[in-house]
């Protein structure tokens, strides 16, 4: 691919305002993490999975 996806700049939007409302988006930050710190698709994975699980809604 020759240009950035339109999802990288979304994850950068989404990762402050979740931030800056004190919401919870486990997906979005390791979205983030994955373009801007170079985290690996596998340990995004492991993290995810490794969440304890909880009630929704």
């Amino acid at each position: 691919m020759q240009m950035v996806a339109e999802g990288v700049w979304n994850s950068h939007i989404i990762h402050a305002i979740a931030s800056e409302k004190g919401v919870e988006m486990p997906i979005s930050a390791l979205v983030h993490r994955f373009c801007d710190e170079g985290l690996s698709p596998r340990d995004a994975v492991d993290a995810l999975m490794g969440r304890e699980t909880r009630a929704e809604g």
